[in-house]
């Protein structure tokens, strides 16, 4: 672990960290939303 490091630092680190994160979840999604949406299965069908 980093040692002398602002909290403001972690914090912001974190904050870039959440984005991607949610922006993978949402490329996922959508790769599962095209999926489903070619092969007609969806809503728990």
């Amino acid at each position: 672990m980093r040692k002398n490091i602002s909290f403001s630092t972690l914090i912001e680190e974190n904050k870039q960290e959440l984005t991607r994160n949610s922006q993978e979840v949402e490329r996922i999604e959508k790769l599962l939303d095209d999926k489903y949406l070619k092969t007609g299965k969806g809503d728990g069908q």
